[in-house]
């Protein structure tokens, strides 16, 4: 459970189909969407405390 929040765990999972098997966006799309997901979140929650910082 606590594995699916973490980006490597989604970043594994795509270089290893790249790598491994020579997976294109179709086979990779759920992890990719996964590690989007994660990256927006994190943005936000980063700008918004810095935000509050500066003011």
């Amino acid at each position: 459970m606590v594995s699916h929040l973490l980006p490597a765990t989604y970043f594994i999972k795509i270089a290893r189909g790249i790598v491994i098997r020579g997976a294109d966006f179709v086979d990779l799309w759920q992890p990719v969407t996964a590690l989007l997901a994660i990256s927006i979140v994190l943005i936000a929650a980063s700008a918004r405390a810095f935000k509050k910082t500066v003011s």
